[in-house]
């Protein structure tokens, strides 16, 4: 880890920045009052996550804290959220975190903490989840009909590099599952060159799951976090990511019955809010993808050690590769 990016951990440094900055992040601002930063080590460590709370005493005479995050991101994950931002608000909804500034030389983000908890600490709440799912289907669709064009073009040399490495991995932690993957690797890729266009890519978010979604209980606001996985690809990307995500779940918390209606009630909120053009193109790609994200999840699954271990790890494996191979016949 740099020295540099450390500086983003020191009090003094950071308090002066936003002293210098507050009028411009707060108009009416006088003075910062109280200020505490703190790093977030159980996170990430390439994302120096970074965590503040500032007091700030207002012209009018009264002090507000605000609740600040900071991290490293690529420039387009900033410009996507400046893009987002204003695009959600004056549809009166709270879904991406107001981004405050980016440091160019650090590669480091600061925005607004969104209020609310991540979708993830409601897994055993079937009922909770239910309700949410088609506002968080409603606020993706409304995501990829923004007309942004943020993030780097993914294309089918991308894709093929990137299944490629996948594959070593495979071959590496789950040796005997090797030629499956390479089949359906190959199969998907096949398929990805006939049905996918890069010259007509949209802005995704990349990792559209319940780690990345969070919920308001008091507000019913969605909101959408951690945009450093931003491209242009396929909308059905982002889509297949949240239903074959819910369907893992099943080899922990929910019968395959369950899995199903959630899978249905989010498609079909999708569909309804997105516009003409984004859901013709999730439901022509959209079993492609879900193949895609079974193959990710495999991936993932064979590298962490930690899986290696849960009683639950053949069962998502096998429902992985049944998911892939299903989804490509299609």
């Amino acid at each position: 880890m740099s020295r540099k990016i450390q500086q983003v951990g020191q009090a003094a440094y950071m308090r002066r920045f936003f002293t210098r900055h507050m009028k411009k992040f707060w108009p009416g601002a006088k003075k910062i009052t109280f200020f505490y930063g703190k790093y977030m080590k159980f996170l990430s460590e390439e994302s120096y996550t970074m965590k503040y709370d500032v007091d700030v005493l207002m012209g009018n005479g009264q002090v507000q804290r605000k609740s600040i995050r900071g991290n490293r991101v690529p420039k387009p994950t900033y410009e996507l959220m400046k893009w987002y931002y204003p695009y959600f608000q004056k549809k009166g909804l709270k879904v991406v975190a107001r981004p405050l500034f980016y440091i160019d030389d650090l590669g480091f983000i600061i925005y607004e903490e969104y209020a609310g908890w991540v979708l993830r600490e409601f897994d055993h709440q079937i009922d909770t989840i239910r309700q949410a799912v088609p506002r968080i289907a409603a606020r993706l669709a409304d995501l990829h009909n923004h007309p942004a064009h943020v993030g780097l073009l993914r294309t089918w040399d991308d894709e093929a590099a990137y299944f490629d490495s996948a594959e070593k991995k495979v071959a590496r932690y789950m040796p005997l599952a090797r030629q499956r993957f390479t089949g359906l690797k190959n199969a998907y890729l096949a398929r990805l060159k006939k049905i996918y266009d890069p010259g007509r890519a949209f802005s995704i978010h990349g990792d559209f799951q319940a780690s990345n979604i969070i919920l308001d209980l008091r507000t019913k606001d969605i909101g959408i976090i951690d945009f450093s996985s931003t491209a242009q690809f396929s909308p059905a990307n982002d889509v297949a990511t949240f239903m074959t995500h819910a369907r893992a779940m099943e080899c922990f918390i929910y019968t395959e019955k369950k899995v199903e209606s959630l899978e249905k009630l989010f498609l079909t909120a999708y569909l309804k809010h997105a516009n003409s053009h984004v859901a013709d193109t999730v439901k022509k790609q959209l079993p492609a993808f879900m193949a895609r994200i079974s193959l990710d999840i495999i991936t993932t699954t064979a590298v962490f050690t930690e899986y290696n271990k849960s009683p639950h790890f053949r069962k998502i494996i096998d429902t992985m590769f049944r998911r892939a191979s299903s989804n490509l016949k299609k």
